[in-house]
């Protein structure tokens, strides 16, 4: 027998609950031993937004490249059912009707539609003449090329902070993400197009300012051979992140390869304020002199570099051409940020066609 004191018919009875993904990472804390402290929050709901699912794939490849290159939304999707009730060509309602012409999906038939959806919309942008001013400009339009297209979409990544279902079967051992990109959990990170592209007037995400160099058309770069350079150069203004990444399209590789990657590009970007080297990817570093020096990439053709935070000065942006067997190569270039390109591209060294 229960009696509430008072006449007041209503009582509030305190509730705590706990999501599927903070209860495992709860559970397996205590089941190795270990302890764990409950912090409140006055932040919204847990939508998910900042999570791998568990279903996603991840790198590497069998040689070591990365991948995925980016992820984009592919679970609790409304898509369309195929064989919902009603005569053709007309519109049911939502589920959980029985009539519902939608249904919830998952996996990478819907994260696939997506990120190629996400692909058109960046050509558009191209096509439409929307670069170098932001705006639609006919005259200024022109047809971009894959490599230019993947470079672009790296470019647009967003690190993701949640974490991961590491168990393989669902089973929730959730970790969390890696925090420094490129990975192979989430590789550049999650699309958001706005972030790698110039628009008149700005939006709350868009870039700066966008540089391009593509590997065909009236914005291409000279293709390089062995021993080859280009280089290019920016004024950066201190505070906005400063992104470049660089794509090419490789030869195939025979059968038989250990290594997939047969024309080898590097980026390497010099800060002139920090006097200080970055290449991309970060593939590896060595001690020299006492001090941590970063390694060029030999595995990727996409490759990036990332400064955070930069300094305001003159940064330079070059592609080097390190092994070329099957050339010249051709490749596509985007750097995001704040800055003004100074004076046109160089080539330096073995050049091609």
């Amino acid at each position: 027998v229960v009696k509430m004191a008072g006449d007041d018919p209503t009582v509030a009875i305190p509730c705590l609950a706990v999501s599927a993904h903070d209860g495992g990472a709860l559970a397996a804390v205590i089941d190795g031993g270990g302890e764990a402290r409950v912090v409140w929050s006055s932040e919204g709901p847990d939508l998910w937004q900042e999570h791998l699912a568990s279903f996603s794939a991840k790198g590497p490849t069998g040689d070591g490249r990365i991948k995925p290159e980016v992820v984009t939304v592919g679970a609790d999707i409304w898509s369309a059912r195929a064989h919902a009730p009603g005569p053709p060509g007309t519109c049911g309602g939502v589920p959980p009707a029985a009539s519902a012409s939608v249904t919830d999906m998952g996996g990478t038939s819907m994260a696939a539609p997506i990120a190629a959806g996400g692909a058109l919309l960046m050509r558009q942008y191209f096509t439409d003449g929307f670069y170098p001013s932001g705006k639609a400009t006919p005259g200024d339009g022109f047809a971009p090329s894959g490599a230019l297209l993947r470079a672009v979409m790296i470019s647009s990544g967003r690190r993701l902070t949640g974490s991961h279902d590491t168990s393989g079967d669902g089973s929730n051992r959730w970790e969390e993400l890696d925090s420094r990109l490129p990975n192979n959990q989430q590789g550049w990170g999650a699309l958001r197009l706005e972030s790698a592209l110039k628009l008149d007037p700005r939006t709350g995400h868009s870039a700066t300012a966008l540089f391009v160099r593509d590997d065909q058309g009236a914005h291409a770069a000279p293709c390089l051979a062995t021993g080859g350079s280009w280089t290019q150069s920016f004024r950066v203004r201190a505070g906005e992140p400063l992104r470049a990444v660089l794509a090419w399209t490789d030869p195939p590789a025979t059968l038989i390869a250990d290594v997939i990657l047969v024309n080898d590009l590097d980026l390497r970007v010099w800060s002139e304020p920090e006097g200080r080297v970055r290449w991309g990817n970060r593939a590896g570093s060595t001690t020299a002199g006492g001090a941590e020096e970063e390694l060029p990439d030999r595995l990727n053709n996409h490759e990036s570099v990332d400064v955070a935070s930069p300094l305001g000065g003159v940064y330079t942006v070059t592609v080097v051409a390190h092994a070329v067997p099957e050339g010249p190569q051709c490749f596509a270039l985007s750097v995001t940020g704040d800055f003004d390109a100074l004076e046109g591209g160089q080539q330096h060294g073995a050049g091609g066609g």
